[in-house]
């Protein structure tokens, strides 16, 4: 795989920026030629991270074909697991900016509150642990303010009556797996910017007027 010219270092998969990285080791290097046989070993482990890197990148493909391939019940019922949707976020070019930060799911895998989400999720056949799902957070009010996202909301506080609420409001309508996945795109960045209602935050029964940021599916 060649990585496209001038794409955004953000936008960029793993893939294209284990790529682009191993190009420019080469390049910084270079004077390893000197001795054929370090060469021979630099470029080999250097190969070996581009194939680990492609080989999690496939995981997530044949994890997405998996899920096409499941009933909605399998779907429904499928355990979710951080790691697994940490790897699938890394494969995607979402690296975690932290080791103190935690792989959320942003309709959760085993809350009873997010069960209506989780069974919309089945229907258009998009795994609980699919990268989109997914949002890096930091896992406590401590590790917050740090870049490149410092206004995300720590981990140890989203999963509020507030936060399913809103999640409610937001994916009502959504009919379409392109819809659904560009829903959960813009909640992942409203976690990451705290651009999200100001009545996500606060506690259970202050939930004024329930609406969300974006316009209604269509």
């Amino acid at each position: 795989m060649e990585p496209q010219k001038d794409v955004p270092y953000a936008l960029q998969t793993s893939l294209e920026r284990a790529l682009n990285g191993y190009k420019a080791r080469l390049a910084q290097n270079i004077k390893l030629k000197e001795d054929p046989e370090r060469w021979r070993r630099f470029v080999q482990h250097e190969r070996g991270r581009i194939q680990a890197v492609a080989q999690v990148q496939a995981s997530l493909a044949q994890y997405r074909q998996e899920c096409l391939g499941k009933d909605v019940d399998e779907l429904e019922d499928e355990k979710h697991c951080s790691q697994k949707l940490g790897d699938h976020m890394r494969a995607e070019g979402f690296a975690r900016p932290s080791p103190y930060w935690h792989a959320h799911a942003i309709i959760a895998g085993g809350d009873t509150r997010s069960w209506q989400l989780r069974a919309l999720l089945a229907e258009l056949q998009i795994g609980i642990d699919d990268a989109h799902n997914g949002c890096w957070l930091p896992s406590r009010t401590k590790y917050t303010g740090q870049q490149p996202y410092p206004k995300a909301v720590p981990h140890s506080r989203i999963h509020r009556h507030n936060y399913y609420a809103w999640l409610n409001i937001r994916f009502a309508g959504v009919f379409s797996e392109q819809v659904m996945r560009s829903r959960l795109l813009a909640t992942r960045s409203d976690l990451l910017h705290a651009s999200y209602p100001e009545e996500v935050m606060p506690p259970k029964g202050q939930w004024n007027e329930p609406y969300d940021n974006l316009p209604l599916a269509e």
